[in-house]
């Protein structure tokens, strides 16, 4: 069970980018929660504003306010996922072997060798095992490349590497 090897492919599709960047933005730095206060803050200072201190149009404006910035919450994630240069961050032909000793990420020219020791952090979704070697940087393992007992040997060897796997499985 230690000897076991993982081979999955690091071509990086626009959907996968587009999936990690949506997991990245809303869960990992929580943007959306800023979204929803800010909402609220402005919702709720409309509330005191009309009903307490009798200023209905300030407060009716603030209301309004505070539902734009939710309305406009979807608007802004897709207007920044857009503009992302999904190009530059594809990796054709690149491949990932996962061992015990070590994660190896090969393209035609070189490789570079990760230790688990780099991995500060390994998040779960639905579709994506990320292994974070930086705060926002992620090797992507796409669950559809391996089937159910290789990823559950996956989980166990990164377990044994007492890592803990942050699981978002409602997330895609």
């Amino acid at each position: 069970m230690d000897n076991q090897t993982f081979d999955v492919s690091l071509d990086y599709k626009e959907e996968v980018l587009t999936d990690f960047f949506k997991f990245q933005i809303n869960v990992r730095q929580k943007t959306k929660w800023l979204f929803i206060l800010a909402a609220l803050v402005a919702a709720g200072a409309g509330a005191v504003l009309w009903f307490i201190i009798k200023i209905p149009a300030v407060g009716i404006a603030c209301m309004i306010i505070g539902l734009v910035i939710i309305v406009n919450y979807p608007l802004q994630m897709r207007r920044a996922i857009r503009r992302q240069d999904f190009r530059a961050l594809s990796r054709p032909g690149q491949r990932l072997k996962i061992t015990n000793d070590n994660l190896v990420q090969y393209n035609v020219n070189n490789k570079v060798t990760y230790e688990w020791t780099r991995i500060i952090e390994v998040c779960e979704t639905k579709k994506y095992i990320y292994l974070y070697s930086t705060k926002y940087g992620a090797l992507i393992v796409q669950k559809k490349e391996l089937t159910e007992a290789s990823i559950i040997s996956i989980r166990d060897l990164i377990a044994r590497k007492n890592i803990k796997i942050k699981k978002y499985l409602y997330h895609k």
